[in-house]
């Protein structure tokens, strides 16, 4: 959403700290919704913007006020995550996260994603902490029919991994790490037709090992919602939920390379505690 304003003084808007900083804002000129957050906090939310398309954060009041079940997008993009009567999980005032731990719990958008086909880039960005190990703990996923091609930014086992689901198959990238303390991790897939061999994984900036596991011929994803904190709603033999905390995600249409990772790491690391 943007907004224009004439010259005044801009309170804050978001209530981490109950900001009571102000800033003069420009006399002419269109300020999105994070330039706004920007005059407010003294600094960035986010050091790149240049194809961000998703940005949840549950510290942030103008995302999420701190009560009811839903969480909004603070990108231009403008987009709606509600979770259904039963499903909320649980909002951690201390830590400004949710908490998913004790499972079946999840965010959908209200509209599709901008991601379809095979040829699409993407790059997801997620701050989590986890309780709780198994086959898949699903931090992102899109399509959560198992019937249709999906995809899933998740911790498998104890390693953060992306999966291309299809009825025939799919690829897997991993890498060995176990996120139980707080952590940023992000996934990097140019082109999705070529994931699992050019998937890339980061882990508070630092770019990790990974393996290929199965194969899937020409995968193209189905259209759909994205869900945070599951996936695949009718695989009744995997438990796909989430086992801890979500802070923030994150997500571009492009391929954020090796030196902006690390950027948005270290501009963002301080807010979560991860040294």
């Amino acid at each position: 959403p943007l907004l224009t304003r004439p010259t005044r003084r801009w309170g804050g808007i978001t209530g981490r700290s109950l900001v009571t900083a102000s800033e003069t804002l420009p006399t002419t000129g269109v300020l999105s919704l994070a330039e706004m957050l920007q005059a407010s906090y003294g600094y960035e939310l986010l050091p790149i913007t240049n194809g961000l398309v998703l940005h949840l954060e549950a510290g942030e009041t103008a995302s999420y006020p701190g009560s009811g079940s839903t969480w909004n997008d603070l990108s231009d993009s403008g987009y709606t995550f509600a979770a259904a009567s039963g499903r909320e999980p649980t909002f951690d005032s201390g830590t400004k996260s949710f908490n998913f731990s004790t499972g079946s719990k999840f965010f959908d958008s209200t509209t599709n994603s901008p991601f379809s086909g095979n040829s699409f880039d993407v790059t997801v960005i997620a701050v989590v902490s986890q309780t709780t190990t198994g086959a898949f703990r699903t931090v992102l996923g899109q399509s959560p029919n198992v019937a249709h091609s999906g995809m899933s930014f998740y911790s498998g086992s104890g390693k953060f991994a992306t999966d291309q689901w299809r009825p025939t198959g799919r690829t897997m990238s991993s890498a060995a790490t176990v996120p139980t303390t707080v952590q940023q991790v992000a996934w990097t897939v140019p082109s999705w037709s070529t994931h699992g061999t050019s998937t890339k994984i980061y882990v508070d900036g630092n770019e990790q090992a990974t393996g290929q596991y199965g194969t899937v011929s020409a995968p193209s994803l189905q259209a759909g919602k994205l869900r945070v904190g599951s996936w695949l709603e009718d695989r009744t033999n995997n438990d796909m939920d989430w086992r801890g905390n979500i802070y923030a995600i994150y997500v571009y249409d492009r391929v954020l390379s090796a030196a902006e990772v690390q950027q948005v790491f270290d501009a963002t690391k301080g807010r979560y505690g991860i040294s």
